[in-house]
């Protein structure tokens, strides 16, 4: 991977609580718009008591709200951030194919110093392509941090788990490429999806959903 620029002034802490991923907000964030991953339940912003705007969202996906909607594999602007919704890229960073079919969107968000990496769920499938896209990013533009969902135990075939592994296959799967980010400079911060990541350099709440 390649190494970020000297350059960047500040990480990427500021960026992040800045932005209310799904339902998750940095600890002591002040979040000034949302971006959503998809728009399952227990993702859904708009489920959520208190709901940061603009809600940044794929243009496929119903309106919610006030919304700026981008178009897969094309950029948004917001207060200063780039939001690249990442989709044909995804597959097109594959080495060797492996994955085509994607549980969620995948957002690339940098400001002018940072740039992080969102991904709100995933299936089993996907993991080995988060690497490529790190790579891929990384290769041309700034990359700080990567965001990811952090699991229990899931009993297959549910996030198309193989039948016969483990419950914990998946969060041991994501750990591994947690550590495997980690070793090459970028922080990671995992997402309680539904149990805190031990793997995490960011502390997330869920934001209280309405009553």
């Amino acid at each position: 991977m390649k190494r970020r620029s000297s350059d960047i002034r500040e990480g990427p802490e500021d960026l992040i609580a800045s932005i209310q991923f799904d339902q998750w907000v940095m600890a002591l964030g002040a979040p000034e718009c949302a971006v959503v991953s998809h728009l399952d339940g227990d993702h859904d912003p708009t489920r959520c008591a208190l709901c940061a705007t603009p809600i940044i969202i794929n243009a496929h996906s119903p309106t919610r709200g006030l919304t700026l909607k981008v178009a897969p594999d094309t950029c948004g602007r917001y207060a200063g951030l780039n939001f690249w919704l990442l989709d044909r890229l995804r597959i097109n960073a594959q080495p060797d194919l492996k994955c085509t079919k994607f549980h969620a969107d995948w957002w690339y968000i940098c400001s002018k110093e940072a740039g992080i990496l969102f991904i709100g769920d995933l299936d089993y499938p996907e993991i080995p392509a988060i690497p490529a896209v790190v790579d891929y990013i990384n290769a041309r533009r700034p990359l700080d941090a990567v965001l990811l969902p952090s699991y229990g135990g899931i009993n297959p075939p549910a996030h198309r788990i193989p039948q016969g592994l483990k419950p914990t296959a998946m969060a041991e799967a994501i750990a591994s490429v947690a550590q495997s980010l980690k070793n090459e400079g970028l922080k990671v911060g995992g997402l309680p999806h539904p149990v805190p990541a031990p793997w995490t350099d960011f502390c997330f709440i869920r934001t209280r959903l309405r009553g």
